[in-house]
């Protein structure tokens, strides 16, 4: 006989030890099916009540994040909007002051070197347009017979009177 020494050296025979263990092991499977056999199972009046609220949790959930989302879109809309109206602003600023384009060159004051950066104007071209001044606008370069109209619309977009 196999003996295993328990508590304060008592000695209890193995297959004691395993009774033991399968009758709490039955007890516990048949606390179990005990158990198993009384669960609730919902009926179908409470499956629908619980679908419904999960469906008004959803709903609340997204409600409130579509709420987020418009409220991040006003701000968005207004400083669209904001920014519109300073463009808008400087654009009447700008033609109001008639200020001329960065970049864009001065026919009453430009030097030759100046003139000469333009397209298809030449030295002698230049000294021209400078020899003809004043300007009161650049189409008078065509009309004073400085540049053909050719070549006017080459250089239109980049000199002024200004």
């Amino acid at each position: 006989m196999i003996l295993v020494r328990f508590h304060q050296d008592r000695e209890i025979p193995m297959h004691a030890i395993h009774r033991t263990r399968t009758a709490a092991l039955a007890v516990a499977l048949l606390g179990l099916g005990l158990a198993g056999c009384s669960f609730h199972h919902p009926t179908q009046a409470e499956r629908d009540a619980k679908l419904k609220q999960q469906t008004a949790d959803a709903t609340a959930a997204a409600r409130k994040n579509a709420e987020l989302i418009g409220a991040r879109a006003r701000v968005a809309a207004a400083d669209a909007e904001r920014k519109l109206n300073i463009m808008a602003s400087g654009v009447k600023q700008g033609w109001k002051e008639g200020k001329p384009a960065a970049g864009r060159i001065n026919i009453n004051s430009a030097d030759r070197v100046q003139l000469v950066r333009l397209p298809g104007i030449s030295v002698r071209t230049a000294e021209r347009i400078i020899a003809a001044r004043p300007y009161g606008t650049s189409r008078e370069l065509v009309r004073k017979h400085i540049l053909t109209q050719e070549q006017y619309d080459r250089i239109s977009s980049r000199v002024t009177t200004d």
